[in-house]
């Protein structure tokens, strides 16, 4: 369109159509579509490893289990979580994997050792050692496939364990 102003010369007039606007608004949503691509790379979060308790066969993953229902029966059952009950407690009580009775008989052998753990190291070569930390702040089940790999309920660093809080 044209149109002319006061001193006789002609002046070219753009429509208000929006044109202008939706060229400006298409050239900003580019812009910020590109940076998210670019910046999406930077915040990934770390991919998680498999899951360790999966690495047990089958009797592993029961004897795992049995565990933690253990460790929930002997926070209940306990008053003082520092005072961990004894071995033949817990035989008496039908406690599984402890007792003798259940389908974990002969598997392993039971320790209460001093840092308030139970030490129980298996019957056949190839099998998980398990310890089970009911009472402490660092409670849970912990396992090794170390046959020869001695017990230090202090010391649970190279164990694997199952992260209960997630």
């Amino acid at each position: 369109m044209a149109s002319f102003n006061s001193g006789g010369t002609r002046e070219r007039l753009l429509p208000d159509d929006g044109r202008r606007e939706s060229g400006w608004l298409l050239l900003c949503i580019a812009i910020i579509l590109t940076a998210a691509a670019m910046l999406l790379q930077f915040n990934q979060t770390q991919t998680r490893s498999a899951t360790t308790h999966l690495h047990l066969d089958l009797q592993g993953r029961a004897m795992l289990t049995s565990l933690i229902n253990a460790a929930d029966e002997i926070r209940f059952i306990t008053s003082d979580p520092g005072v961990l009950p004894a071995l033949a407690e817990l035989v008496d009580m039908q406690l599984p994997p402890f007792a003798a009775d259940t389908e974990h008989a002969g598997q392993y052998q039971w320790q209460l050792l001093a840092g308030g753990c139970y030490y129980g190291v298996p019957g056949s070569p190839g099998d998980a050692t398990f310890i089970l930390k009911p009472g402490a702040s660092d409670s849970g089940v912990y396992w090794y496939f170390n046959p020869g790999f001695s017990a230090d309920c202090a010391d649970l660093t190279s164990w694997q364990t199952v992260d209960e809080h997630h």
